[in-house]
């Protein structure tokens, strides 16, 4: 986009001022420098930093917007207990999602389940469907929105479709750029949703390459690697702060008579349910008719 103010470094992207960029990314003892807030920790890692990205990267079909359902709804209803696993976020997170792929059928569905599952206000989560428009007007709008917006997590799902090639690395680096920009301008965090390839796990393109050297964590979703069928795994493959080591574990149920698909957390012990996820099925058969 051009010629958007900046409240930080530079004023207009197009001029250089040596000047302000010297004085305001020099590092030294005579200025406080906060760690940024985490909006969600699970056990003793803190992950999602604001002024930072993320990617999630899985193959096609592994349950990626699943995984990243049952996130929101962390994020969302805070200060779930997984048998004795806690997940505690930050308050008052604003959810913005941006989906790419699906038409709006699809995307809403996304919304009606996020809505069930957490019970949330829903001006504190807007998703967005941009299957229909244009790859330029899909990147400008994404901007654009993220500007004008409150929200402290965007999802954008998926960053391919911002640009016409994944194999561009100057648009690549742009596009990243842009984000990296915006992250500190709004004080948010930015979580990327980007497939790898068929033939490996790295993530496609450019661009994957990009977030993966720029991102704060990198999450891998997959199916069980145990051979449990219908059970997907959560890998923090990178992260910077402290390690986390165990997968979390999910399964998606499928009720017949409601016609519905709910993503729930599976521990390692092959038992599901927690407080609130006792509370999801005690509402399934108020659900609507969601896939």
């Amino acid at each position: 986009m051009n010629n958007i103010e900046s409240n930080n470094i530079e004023t207009n992207k197009n001029v250089f001022d040596y000047k302000t960029i010297y004085e305001n990314c020099l590092i030294t003892e005579n200025k406080d420098y906060q760690k940024p807030e985490f909006l969600l920790k699970y056990d003793k890692s803190e992950v999602f930093f604001k002024q930072n990205l993320s990617v999630i990267t899985g193959h096609a079909g592994s349950g990626k917007t699943f995984a990243i359902t049952l996130l929101v709804t962390e994020l969302l209803k805070p200060n779930i207990e997984l048998h004795n696993i806690s997940i505690e976020t930050a308050n008052d997170i604003k959810i913005l999602w941006f989906d790419t792929e699906q038409a709006p059928f699809r995307v809403n569905q996304i919304r009606q389940r996020i809505m069930h599952l957490s019970n949330a206000n829903n001006e504190n989560f807007k998703i967005f469907s941009l299957k229909d428009i244009k790859t330029e007007h899909r990147n400008e709008f994404v901007q654009a929105a993220i500007l004008q917006s409150d929200a402290n997590f965007i999802i954008i799902d998926g960053i391919r479709d911002l640009i016409k090639s994944i194999n561009d690395e100057a648009i690549a680096t742009e596009i990243i750029d842009n984000l990296q920009s915006l992250l500190v301008r709004k004080n948010c965090h930015i979580l990327n949703v980007l497939h790898t390839n068929k033939s490996n796990d790295n993530l496609r393109g450019w661009i994957g390459s990009e977030l993966t050297n720029k991102s704060d964590t990198v999450i891998e979703i997959s199916k069980d690697k145990s051979g449990n069928n219908g059970i997907f795994e959560i890998n923090f493959t990178k992260i910077r702060s402290t390690p986390i080591k165990d997968s979390l574990k999910f399964e998606v149920e499928y009720d017949e008579i409601n016609n519905v698909a709910l993503p729930k957390w599976y521990d390692n012990n092959g038992t599901t349910g927690t407080d609130g996820m006792n509370e999801i099925k005690a509402k399934k058969n108020n659900l609507m008719n969601l896939k």
